[in-house]
């Protein structure tokens, strides 16, 4: 049985009617997808996103696709956040935080973000923007909504959706090309360090909590992301239909991560038919999570 099958049968067996899930970049794509599954199961569901139009969207379908929302068992709604600016970003989790915390939270997917180009470029709280929208804003709402996730019952998982398989923790010295240059494949190999190290850095810090916190890729899947991507990427777009899984079928993969005992061990690596990755003993250096974890609280105003 293939890895994708496994996830589906076995998800179909869930039951979810009472668990909450939050799903931050949940309009499009993977996100998107991941929440028509939650909803299936019987899961209350919230997105964010940016587009209200399209949150809309989501929402009506979720009710749909939902079997207790008529009967009041489950509940559906859309945040619209730009999660490039952590001002943003800390008051929606502020927002919520309360509701949250009187229900708790069991499911927290983070999906939001996009491929870097070639250019370095900086939001308007003077961020290098695709360090604020893919790495240090789901810092932020990982670190903001601990005390939601200590309230699940039964226990909460974070699945957060990017690439692991870091080579080295040397980005750390630069985390947003201040000095060194800057490039499509550089903001790659930062992206992949900083979450991989991210895993492991919540994991120690909150190693007695009931939260597992994993680091998952979602190999290629037919977001439309690729027309985002510099030319030297998009030149073989046309193979992209032959390779590429569909938002759909590829949701199984972190619905599992996120509700199976096969993961209830914090802090994995996961490939996209969820095989461990193995990265340098660095990552496991409580020297360097610590660096990753100082910077960016600082850089989001989280002292």
């Amino acid at each position: 049985m293939a890895p994708v099958e496994k996830f589906h049968t076995a998800n179909s067996r869930l039951d979810l009617t009472g668990k909450t899930a939050l799903i931050v970049g949940g309009t499009q794509g993977i996100g998107r997808a991941v929440a028509l599954r939650l909803s299936a199961l019987g899961a209350s569901v919230a997105i964010v996103g940016r587009n209200e139009k399209l949150g809309a969207e989501v929402v009506n379908e979720l009710k749909v696709r939902s079997p207790g929302f008529a009967e009041d068992k489950a509940a559906f709604s859309f945040h619209k956040v730009d999660v490039s600016l952590m001002s943003e970003v800390k008051r929606f989790i502020t927002e919520i935080k309360p509701q949250y915390e009187k229900t708790g939270l069991n499911y927290l997917f983070l999906t939001a973000g996009h491929p870097p180009n070639d250019t370095r470029t900086e939001t308007t709280e003077g961020i290098e923007r695709q360090f604020a929208v893919q790495s240090l804003a789901r810092f932020v709402i990982i670190e903001m909504l601990i005390p939601a996730l200590k309230k699940a019952h039964g226990g909460a998982r974070v699945i957060d959706v990017m690439a692991p398989g870091g080579k080295n923790v040397e980005f750390l010295e630069d985390i947003e090309f201040q000095k060194r240059s800057y490039s499509f494949f550089a903001a790659i190999a930062r992206d992949t360090g900083y979450h991989d190290l991210m895993a492991k850095a919540f994991t120690a810090r909150y190693a007695t909590s009931n939260i597992q916190f994993h680091h998952i890729s979602p190999g290629i899947v037919d977001t439309g992301a690729i027309k985002n991507m510099p030319w030297y990427i998009r030149m073989f777009s046309f193979i992209f239909p032959f390779i590429s899984t569909k938002p759909e079928d590829y949701a199984e993969t972190p619905v599992y991560a996120a509700t199976s005992e096969e993961f209830a061990v914090s802090g994995k690596l996961l490939g996209e038919k969820l095989e461990e990755i193995k990265v340098p003993e660095v990552f496991n250096d409580p020297a360097q999570a610590e660096k990753l974890w100082t910077y960016s609280i600082q850089r989001a105003g989280l002292e």
